[in-house]
């Protein structure tokens, strides 16, 4: 059979369309055929395909699996199980997921259903059954009860079910039934009617194992309040939490596992999805009913749980192979708000345009899976009209239900369409009860306008001292508007920037000193301006808190005003937000916005004219600037110090007196601010390009600088480095590797030069009062190499200056970490572990790399490395048991301490994975637990969240799970492809893996019973 696996889908409502999606997440699968389908099927970007198939005839859908080497025909809705479609199809030598005919009876013949239960003494609700109008009415006449439950025996699409309170409504059902044949079978049970809450329990079935799904609460009344009529289920969500732990285990043993077991003895083996309609009655949990498929609503919410592949569990069910399958759940709550059209459950009206859909899933959290729709195209535009019915089920994960809720809500005001309804309490009978609030003024909760008004008149004279021409305007208005011709421009780019001042604010609050925060704030923003050789003009400050001391706004505002003097531009505004509650009394954050101007001509950088033999200048930054403090507070925290104790190291910025100078003061040494001095150099039109080194360290912003065919080859030995990254390096035993990669390591910026305009640069720099060092040159980058260079550093890490104090140790080396990777591409990461391997200060060799596809560029970059390497071809082993006995093999043989899969494109079995469990780790590219399995840069464009990036984690047997090591976020853009976002992503990944190695081989972390124990 083809490796590359088909699956037809039979159905067209939100049950399909969530299968068909969650299926189309396999990496097994290759397309999803859905027959007939629905608008959203037919929408869906991968993998999912429409089919215009009748789902009744059975003879047609196996000519066309068989045309289409389908692997597995999945069954959604009741009604073609029980026409026998399982049967037919399975003697026609087609997999099928989903009960045979006779087990499926176990929904479309009720009467059957209530003996099965009374054989195997599974509680339920008392109940007789009559297909005579007059002993019917005979037997409602004679019980006392207040209320009824008339039922249809046979399939009624969820609405077959009557809740009556009076005998008058109960006879009316039971006429509908036996007299108007309004559900196709003259059979009508009458039943006790249960109070308590009612839960859905799902279970997967293999004929004689069964494993229960999170348990749901699905709403079947039209109605908020649960009153109306009865439907196939306005809404649903999971998991159910106020079931008893005792209850849920009498509900698998004593209902799901009987049930199945008694099929199985009469010889009609459960295969399949076997629903559960349970009431949670005084007297324990009663079935109300089996069905013989997924729920629907229930479907849309417990699916998007699941975290295992849905084929594989299909495949196991099929084969009697559950009991081998570890199926996991995501912890999130889902809430499911289905949509429908004026009428339903009856009659109901078609035809009407969708609106907001795009705007709805773009919320985070949000999938939406649809059922009465259609796509209609007019004028090359796509269109989405309802069809009658339940229309579509609005879908959102939360941490918790109440969240999930709101965000569900957040979607469905978001969309309309012309007789929309839907019920507005989806979740609510599980939220806490919320407190009527008495009447507050805006000041009692928290925000004192007048206080602000006040301060904004207050700073009016300080923000003054910054205006300066094309921008003089008077704060405390809307907006303020910037004349760049009086600014000296005539045909200008205009620059913007934002940034922030990290964790170092949580130094200045601990330290209570604010006075030069402000400074970086300007710093962060106005020196990423000159990267395009922009001047500020304007900056813009945004300052949140809860309750702050009018003090320390000053403080900050002061600050701020400084460093725009220092750059030259204007404080031109700023928004002052007190925000009770999202803070704690007296801490704040702040934000900076930079606007500058430059005359095309000098715009930078000329990133094309960069070639090899380009001379790199380096620009002395004043200390650490802004970048590297949580690192810095871990380093502290660590090392039991405090803020207040002498400084440890020597500053130069401070004449030497290290003495008088507190280690926090040291720390918040404010960031240089380059405008006034480097801006005539980079206007002078010997710059090529010039880079900010803020977050990422010298590496990533370097690199942000140099074309494709070039790379920056820098000598940490070639400038004088402030003693405070000797510092930081010893005290957190950081590698030289992570030093560059996070901190400025004493070069605040860098300048790419033609070599001939050398000597005049230099002169020009000679005047500008900056300190500054030729380290190093552009040269041509060659596949393996690094894109940024820097050697020696490890060197000048260790080479302590005497002003000094460090505990030295004499100690034996502990041997090498011997590493192996695993690869089946281009191995970048590969490449970013060989450059951590070959740091001074690393404790780990890669002694082998493995790939399962030959001639890749992984291998050669192992090749140019000396690094032993060789091809183990999947293909060439009939089993994948026999593949990895060979890999097992080789690595026994190499006395490997740690296997890292780097772009390894195979699924590893539970027996190798827990052979080698904690000692076997990979990346994957995005923020786990999000966004697992295949494509997740794809998903989390599509899933419309804002932030992804990368995870390091220990490998256990369920795909992209096992504990994490270390993760790096990266945001994602408004333009953003899947091609962008990878890109950016793999420039993270390198840094995160190399750390995540680190972490574990100097102990840091430890993997322990499926736990990380962190040092």
């Amino acid at each position: 059979m083809s490796s590359v696996k088909k699956v037809l889908l039979l159905g067209s409502g939100g049950r399909e369309h969530a299968i068909a999606w969650k299926l189309s997440q396999s990496l097994k699968v290759d397309t999803v055929y859905v027959a007939p389908g629905n608008g959203g099927t037919a929408l869906e970007e991968t993998k999912i395909i429409n089919v215009d198939l009748s789902i009744t005839n059975g003879e047609t859908i196996s000519e066309w699996c068989h045309q289409q080497q389908i692997s597995m025909v999945v069954v959604g809705p009741e009604a073609p199980l029980k026409d026998g479609i399982v049967d037919f199809l399975q003697c026609q030598q087609l997999l099928c997921f989903g009960p045979s005919k006779a087990a499926a009876r176990i929904e479309w013949d009720k009467c059957y259903a209530k003996q099965l239960m009374q054989k195997c003494n599974i509680p339920t609700a008392n109940w007789k059954s009559f297909t005579q109008l007059r002993e019917a009415f005979d037997y409602i006449e004679s019980l006392k009860a207040p209320q009824y439950v008339i039922k249809a025996n046979g399939l009624a699409a969820g609405k077959g079910v009557t809740v009556c309170q009076c005998q008058e409504i109960a006879k009316a059902a039971i006429f509908d039934i036996l007299i108007n044949n309004k559900f196709g079978e003259k059979k009508v049970i009458i039943e006790e009617y249960l109070e308590g809450d009612e839960i859905s329990v799902l279970a997967f079935c293999d004929g004689k194992n069964a494993s229960m799904m999170p348990i749901a609460h699905d709403y079947k009344r039209l109605q908020d309040g649960d009153v109306g009529p009865n439907t196939g289920g306005m809404g649903a969500f999971a998991p159910y939490k106020k079931i008893s732990h005792e209850d849920a285990l009498f509900i698998r043993n004593e209902i799901i596992i009987k049930i199945v077991a008694l099929l199985k003895e009469l010889g009609d083996p459960y295969v399949g999805v076997l629903y559960a309609g349970i009431m949670l009655t005084k007297d324990g949990p009663k079935v109300l009913e089996f069905n013989c498929r997924f729920g629907d609503p229930e479907a849309q919410v417990i699916l998007r749980l699941l975290k295992n592949d849905i084929y594989d569990i299909m495949v196991d069910c099929i084969n009697q192979g559950l009991n081998h399958s570890m199926i996991q759940w995501y912890p999130d709550s889902m809430v499911g708000v289905v949509l429908a059209s004026n009428g339903y459950p009856g009659p109901s009206e078609a035809g009407f345009p969708i609106y907001g859909i795009n705007q709805a899933v773009k919320v985070a959290g949000v999938k939406i899976f649809h059922a009465a729709t259609t796509v209609e195209e007019v004028e090359c535009c796509v269109k989405i009209l309802t069809k009658k019915g339940r229309v579509m089920t609005i879908t959102a994960k939360g941490r918790n239900l109440q969240l999930a809720s709101l965000i569900a809500y957040r979607a469905v005001r978001l969309i309309s369409f012309n007789g929309m309804i839907c019920r507005k309490d989806i979740g609510d009978d599980l939220l806490p009860d919320s407190s009527r609030l008495q009447s507050l003024t805006y000041k009692e909760s928290g925000v004192d306008i007048e206080a602000g008004n006040d301060l904004v008149e207050t700073i009016k004279s300080m923000v003054k001292t910054t205006a300066r021409p094309g921008c003089n305007e008077e704060i405390g208005g809307f907006s303020v508007s910037l004349n760049y011709y009086d600014a000296g421009y005539q045909y200008p780019s205009i620059i913007v920037t934002t940034d922030g001042v990290g964790t170092k604010l949580m130094i200045s609050q601990e330290m209570n000193y604010h006075d030069t925060i402000g400074i970086d704030l300007v710093a962060m923003s106005v020196n990423d301006l000159l990267a395009r050789g922009a001047e500020a003009i304007a900056f813009l400050d945004y300052i949140s808190y809860s309750a702050l001391d009018r003090n320390i706004i000053e403080k900050i505002l002061a600050g701020i005003v400084c460093g725009c003097n220092l750059a030259g531009c204007s404080l031109v505004g700023g928004e002052s937000a007190q925000m009770p509650g999202l803070y704690s009394v007296g801490k704040y954050d702040l934000a900076g916005f930079a606007v500058g101007l430059v005359e095309r001509s000098y715009d930078l950088p000329k990133i094309e004219l960069v070639v090899p033999g380009d001379q790199l200048i380096g620009i002395a930054s004043s200390g650490i600037h802004s970048n590297g403090f949580s690192l810095i507070r871990r380093i502290v925290q660590h090392n039991q110090l405090n803020y207040g104790m002498p400084c440890p190291f020597f500053v130069k910025a401070r004449h030497n007196q290290k003495d008088s100078l507190s280690l926090g003061h040291a720390l918040l040494h404010p960031t240089k601010i380059y405008c006034k001095s480097l801006l005539p150099i980079l206007r002078s039109s010997l710059v090529k390009a010039y880079a900010h080194i803020t977050g990422g360290g010298l590496v990533d912003n370097v690199s942000r600088i140099l074309p494709k065919h070039c790379k920056a080859v820098i000598d940490a030995r070639s400038w004088e480095m402030q003693d405070v990254f000797r510092w930081i390096s010893s005290k957190g035993n950081i590698c030289a590797d992570e030093m560059m990669r996070t901190f400025n390591c004493g070069i605040g910026a860098v300048i790419i030069c033609d070599g001939k305009h050398y000597t005049s640069l230099i002169k020009m720099l000679a005047s500008s009062r900056e300190d500054y060092w030729p380290i190093g040159t552009v040269e041509r980058y060659e596949l393996g190499d690094g894109k940024v260079e820097i050697h020696h550093l490890e060197e000048v890490l260790r080479h302590q200056n005497n002003h000094m104090v460090v505990e030295t140790t004499s100690t034996l080396s502990p041997p090498k970490f011997r590493l192996a990777v695993f690869i089946s591409g281009s191995g970048t990461n590969l490449q970013a572990i060989i450059d951590y391997t070959k740091m001074e200060k690393s404790r780990a060799e890669v002694v082998l790399v493995i790939s399962n596809v030959d001639n890749v560029a992984g291998l050669q970059r192992a090749k140019r490395c000396n690094i032993e390497h060789l091809v183990i071809n999947h293909k060439d082993y009939v089993t994948r048991e026999e593949f990895e006995h060979e890999l097992q093999k080789t690595l026994t043989g190499k006395a490997i301490d740690l296997i890292c899969l780097a772009g390894f494109m195979r699924i590893l079995t539970p027996q190798f994975v827990n052979r080698w469990k904690g000692k076997l780790i990979n990346i994957h590219p995005s923020l786990l637990p999000s966004f697992p399995g295949h494509k997740a840069v794809l998903q989390a464009i599509r899933a419309g969240v804002k932030v992804t990036g990368c995870t390091v984690h220990f490998v256990e047997a369920e795909v992209d799970s096992g504990p994490i090591i270390a993760q790096e976020s990266v945001p994602i853009l408004p333009q953003d492809t899947e091609q962008t976002l990878s890109e950016r992503i793999k420039v993270v990944e390198h840094r995160c893996y190399s750390y995540a190695i680190h972490l574990i081989i100097t102990d840091q972390v430890k993997y322990v019973n499926g736990r990380l124990l962190w040092q």
